[in-house]
C-alpha cells in the first residue's frame, strides 16, 4: 500500500501536475476569459540502459483549438522561457521524494539528475502546444550481468486519461516476461495505455541479453543461418526462374530483358519517354509503408478510420500501427470530435 500510495500521489504530481501546466502563470495568462491550459493528453516514455540507468521524458499535448487557449499557451510558453531554471527546480523537486522513496524500496543506490524543460507550437491541423520535461534517473532497474529487471521502482504507478507510458530497452536485450499484459509489444519496447492503475507489484519488464552466437545449433551449423540460407537459396531460384520467363517470353528479339521485377517498369533507353512507375504494389509494401502511402494520398492528413477503410484493416490492427507511427515520429495524431486525425509532421517552431 506504500507504494499504491505513493505513485498515486506522484502519479497526480508527474502526469497531471495540475499546478505546472494549468497554475498561475497559465492561468493568469487567460486574461478576461479565464481559459485555463490542462493536457489534453500525455506522453511519457523510459529509456532503460544496460546500466540500470533510465532516460526519462514526459511530454503534454495542449491542443489549441480557440483563440482563449492559444493566447494562454503563448503567455505559458513566455513565463517558461524567462524562468526556466524556476519550472525546473520545482519539477525537480516533486520528483526527488519518489525517488528517494524507491531506492529506499529497491535497496539500489538512485539519483535524479539532468533535469530540464522545453516549450514549443507545432503546426498540425490544429495548433499543438508541447511542454516537455526530461530527466535521467540512476539506478532505475534492476538486474544482473546479463538480464535487465525494469519496473520495481514503480510500483503502483497510475497513468491518468488520454496517458500513455513507452518503456524501451537496449537493443542487444531480447524481452522474456512483462506484466501486467501491454497494449503493445515490439522487438524493444512495450506500451501501456491508461486510465490504468498498475498494482503493487507491477509493471514488471524482464529483458535478457542476447548472446553473439544467436540461437541454438544442430551438427556445428546454427539454424538461424540455416534458415537464412533457404531464403536465399529460395529467392535466388525465383530470380533465375523470372529470367528466364522474361527471355523467352520476348519471342525473336535476341532475348532483351525489358522487366526489372514481375509486372515492373519497362527499362528506360534513350529513346524512351515512358513515365516511370509510382513505386512499388501496395503487397510487397510492410504495414507501415502502407500506411505512410495511404496518408501521403489523402495530402497528408487523414481520419484514423479513413487509413482502416483505405488499407482494409480492423481498428485493432490500424491502432498498432498507427501508435508505432507516432512512437517512431513518423505522424502526429491529435483528437478532432470524437475522432483521431493522422497528419506527417510539418514545421515545427521552437
Amino acid at each position: 500500500m506504500q507504494r499504491v500510495s505513493r505513485w498515486l500521489l506522484i502519479g497526480a504530481t508527474v502526469l497531471a501536475a495540475c499546478w505546472l501546466f494549468a497554475g498561475p502563470a497559465a492561468a493568469q495568462s487567460a486574461g478576461a476569459d479565464n481559459t485555463s491550459l490542462s493536457p489534453d493528453s500525455t506522453l511519457i516514455r523510459i529509456d532503460a540502459a544496460a546500466d540500470g540507468s533510465a532516460a526519462w521524458e514526459i511530454q503534454y499535448q495542449f491542443y489549441l483549438t480557440d483563440p482563449g487557449e492559444k493566447e494562454a499557451f503563448e503567455s505559458y510558453r513566455q513565463d517558461i522561457e524567462a524562468n526556466r531554471s524556476t519550472y525546473v527546480e520545482e519539477f525537480a523537486a516533486d520528483i526527488r521524494p519518489t525517488v528517494r522513496q524507491a531506492e529506499n524500496d529497491t535497496g539500489r543506490e538512485m539519483a535524479l539528475s539532468n533535469a530540464t524543460v522545453t516549450v514549443r507550437r507545432q503546426r498540425l491541423a490544429q495548433p499543438t502546444g508541447i511542454v516537455t520535461y526530461r530527466f535521467g534517473w540512476s539506478g532505475f532497474a534492476g538486474g544482473n550481468a546479463s538480464t535487465l529487471s525494469i519496473g520495481d521502482a514503480i510500483s503502483g504507478f497510475y497513468l491518468g486519461p488520454d496517458t500513455r507510458l513507452t518503456v524501451t530497452w537496449p537493443e542487444a536485450y531480447r524481452l522474456d516476461r512483462v506484466s501486467p499484459d501491454p497494449a503493445e509489444t515490439r522487438s524493444d519496447r512495450v506500451v501501456w495505455q491508461g486510465e490504468l492503475g498498475f498494482s503493487s507489484t507491477a509493471p514488471r519488464i524482464v529483458a535478457t541479453e542476447t548472446t553473439e552466437s544467436g540461437p541454438a545449433s544442430s551438427g556445428g551449423f546454427p539454424l538461424l543461418a540455416a534458415g537464412v540460407a533457404v531464403l536465399i537459396l529460395a529467392a535466388l531460384g525465383a530470380a533465375g526462374a523470372f529470367y528466364v520467363r522474361t527471355r523467352s517470353g520476348d519471342g525473336d528479339d535476341g532475348g532483351a530483358v525489358t522487366g526489372a521485377t514481375a509486372g515492373g517498369p519497362a527499362s528506360a533507353t534513350d529513346d524512351d519517354d515512358t513515365a516511370p512507375a509510382a513505386g512499388p504494389p501496395s503487397d510487397l509494401l510492410s504495414d507501415d509503408e502502407r500506411a505512410l502511402s495511404a496518408i501521403r494520398d489523402h495530402g497528408g492528413r487523414m481520419k484514423q478510420q479513413e487509413l482502416a477503410d483505405a488499407c482494409d484493416w480492423g481498428e485493432s490492427k490500424t491502432s498498432r500501427v498507427v501508435n508505432r507511427l507516432r512512437d517512431d515520429g513518423e505522424i502526429e495524431v491529435f483528437r478532432l470530435g470524437r475522432e483521431n486525425v493522422i497528419s506527417l509532421p510539418e514545421e515545427t517552431h521552437d
